[in-house]
């Protein structure tokens, strides 16, 4: 059985040797990710799909915890 369990791995000294993560966009109401389009409003990103404002914003990993997505 596999497990869902991460490693946790500690934190470099050097702030260099941390590599930036990806910023993505997920849309609540098409339920995937999206490349999303900046409105005139800070933070707030419009579904080139949908279009529809809600769109959530972070890394691909916190995304898809926050919104349980295998």
């Amino acid at each position: 059985m596999a497990s869902d369990l991460r490693e946790i791995t500690p934190i470099p000294e050097n702030a260099d040797e941390i590599a930036p993560a990806k910023l993505v966009f997920y849309c609540k109401k098409c339920e995937e990710f999206v490349d999303a389009q900046q409105t005139k409003k800070q933070f707030t990103f419009r579904c080139p799909k949908c279009g529809k404002n809600e769109v959530a914003f972070g890394t691909e990993e916190s995304l898809r915890n926050h919104y349980r997505i295998k």
